[in-house]
C-alpha cells in the first residue's frame, strides 16, 4: 500500500486485497468529503501529477503498483472562484484581442488567426460562463452578482452574426460587430455579473 496524502495529511487506509484502484481512493475520500462540500480536485502519483485524473489511465491504476499518492480536495466554494478567477483574466484578453483583431481588419487585413483566435475565445467564454452559473447554482454558490446568462445568450447571438458575416466575405460586419457589439457584451459581463474571486 503507498502512503497516501490528503492536502498534505498523512492518511491510514488499508487495501487488504491489494486490488483497490486510485478511482477506489478518490471515491472513498469524496464520499467522506461530500459533507464538507468539497471534492478532490488535483491526484499526484509518485510525484507526478496528473493533468487531467478523472481518466481511466489514472483511475484504473493499482493503488498496489504506487509508492505514493497525494491527493488535493478543495471546496466547491473554492473551486468556483478559482475558475471566476481564470475566467475574469481570460475575458480581459479576450477584450485587449478584439480591439487588435478590429484594428487589424478596418485596415485592410483578413483577421485570419486573430479573428480566429477571438472567435474561439469567445466560444470558451460562453461554455465556462454557462458551466460555473449551472454549477453555482447546483451546488448553491453566490458567486455572481447578477444571472449572467442574458449576456453569454447575447454573445452566442453576435457569434451567429458574426459567422454569417464569414461565410459571406464580410469583414467589416465582422469588425461592426465585435466592436460594437460584442466587446460592450463583455465589458459589461466584467463590471455587473461578477461577485466573488480575488482582487
Amino acid at each position: 500500500m503507498p502512503d497516501i496524502y490528503l492536502n498534505g495529511v498523512r492518511l491510514d487506509l488499508e487495501d487488504t486485497d491489494n486490488d483497490s484502484t486510485v478511482g477506489d481512493l478518490v471515491a472513498v475520500v469524496e464520499k467522506d468529503l461530500k459533507g464538507s462540500r468539497a471534492a478532490v480536485t488535483a491526484v499526484s502519483i509518485d510525484g507526478m501529477g496528473a493533468e487531467d485524473f478523472r481518466t481511466d489511465f489514472v483511475l484504473k491504476r493499482l493503488l498496489s503498483a504506487c509508492r505514493e499518492v497525494r491527493l488535493t480536495a478543495s471546496t466547491f466554494e473554492a473551486s468556483a472562484l478559482e475558475g471566476l478567477d481564470v475566467l475574469k483574466e481570460y475575458m480581459a484578453v479576450t477584450g485587449d484581442n478584439i480591439a487588435s483583431c478590429v484594428k487589424e481588419i478596418r485596415l485592410g487585413g483578413a483577421g485570419g488567426e486573430s479573428f480566429n483566435s477571438v472567435f474561439q475565445a469567445l466560444v470558451e467564454i460562453i461554455k465556462t460562463m454557462d458551466a460555473l452559473f449551472k454549477w453555482s447554482g447546483k451546488h448553491n454558490l453566490g458567486i455572481f452578482k447578477e444571472n449572467p446568462e442574458g449576456y453569454y445568450r447575447l454573445l452566442v447571438k453576435h457569434l451567429e452574426s458574426i459567422k454569417a458575416a464569414r461565410d459571406a466575405g464580410d469583414m467589416v460586419s465582422i469588425a461592426d460587430i465585435l466592436e460594437y457589439e460584442a466587446a460592450p457584451v463583455i465589458k459589461e459581463m466584467e463590471e455587473k455579473v461578477f461577485n466573488g474571486g480575488s482582487a
